[in-house]
């Protein structure tokens, strides 16, 4: 190739990709990933890895220039939509399931995701057919990211393997091969429950205000979305708040309401992380270690609720409260899991 058609080749694929390094070496593992069999061989390397990807592509490169360096930008392109490297004017429904799929932090299965979207005209799949992969893939790592089962280094054999079993059937079982193969990789529903009814807040926080904001959205309507994952620079508007406060200075209006020091210790020590004592809010730090009765009629200094009160349906059952004991904390665990 000429240098300047190669160099144009080379940064159209790193615009598709955006700014971040971490995702142009996490395209370049899963392009090598994805689509080995179509690839020219390389010796030794079953699955790319950061220790061999130098290598990989020297012998890419070296085996077919033109060929590699058209089909990364091809493949960039749609990788690009699938890891938000940039704006949508118009979002579909699978625009909407891919964005889902990166809060719930699925960056492992974006190689079987790139996949499906690079053969989705040869294949026949409508933008349903590959919403509904995302939707399954969602509930995968929501599930995985909780229990940590699989294990991460399990990961990228997991989806080489269902591509290589999608490629092999028929186009019309996409589904099925993909639902099948995550259901016999999961943790089952048991340990999942367990964790759900666990202190999930130290397990995992992220999963955590997935759970939240997720239950929270399917209760909204068009004339009450909020968007509960906007940002202010690089942090969340709206973030998890704890009912009753953790840490160890815990006021004595909390500690009087929870029936002394040794029961409110034992409490914070059983409940203050589990789901029933966790919500979302964007006054994080004016709620602070206040009472449940002032977090929960909160208002700013126009008269608007800002506190338990605020008309987001998680919060429903608190805004009906008067006082908030282990026992409300457990009984919201429970309907919530």
């Amino acid at each position: 190739m000429e240098v300047e058609e190669a160099f144009e080749l080379w940064s159209d694929t790193l615009a598709h990709l955006g700014d971040s390094y971490a995702t142009h070496e996490r395209f370049l593992r899963h392009f090598y990933n994805a689509f080995r069999g179509d690839l020219p061989p390389v010796k030794l390397a079953p699955v790319a890895t950061r220790k061999n990807l130098i290598r990989i592509y020297e012998t890419l490169l070296d085996q077919d220039l033109e060929g590699t360096v058209r089909s990364l930008e091809r493949a960039a392109q749609v990788y690009g939509r699938i890891a938000g490297g940039g704006d949508v004017d118009e979002p579909t429904s699978l625009d909407q399931e891919l964005t889902a799929l990166r809060r719930a932090q699925a960056a492992p299965s974006y190689v079987l995701v790139m996949w499906l979207l690079v053969r989705q005209e040869k294949a026949g799949w409508s933008e349903e057919d590959l919403a509904a992969v995302a939707r399954l893939l969602v509930s995968f790592f929501v599930r995985r990211n909780l229990t940590g089962f699989p294990a991460t280094y399990a990961l990228p054999r997991l989806f080489m393997d269902v591509i290589d079993q999608v490629a092999a059937g028929e186009p019309d079982r996409l589904l099925t091969i993909v639902r099948g193969s995550l259901v016999a990789a999961s943790a089952s529903d048991a340990t999942f429950r367990e964790r759900l009814e666990g202190p999930v807040y130290e397990e995992n926080r992220d999963v955590t205000r997935f759970l939240l904001a997720t239950l929270a959205e399917d209760a909204m309507t068009k004339e009450t979305r909020v968007d509960l994952w906007a940002q202010s620079g690089k942090t969340f508007v709206w973030t998890i708040e704890h009912i009753l406060p953790q840490g160890e200075n815990l006021p004595q209006e909390w500690v009087d309401a929870l029936g002394g020091p040794e029961a409110a210790a034992e409490t914070q020590n059983r409940f203050v992380h589990t789901l029933g004592n966790l919500t979302i809010t964007g006054f994080n730090s004016t709620l602070g270690n206040q009472t449940f009765l002032r977090k929960r009629d909160r208002i700013d200094h126009q008269g608007r609720a800002i506190g338990y009160r605020n008309g987001l349906a998680l919060n429903a059952e608190l805004a009906e409260k008067e006082a908030w004991s282990s026992a409300d904390i457990e009984a919201r665990t429970v309907r919530l899991v």
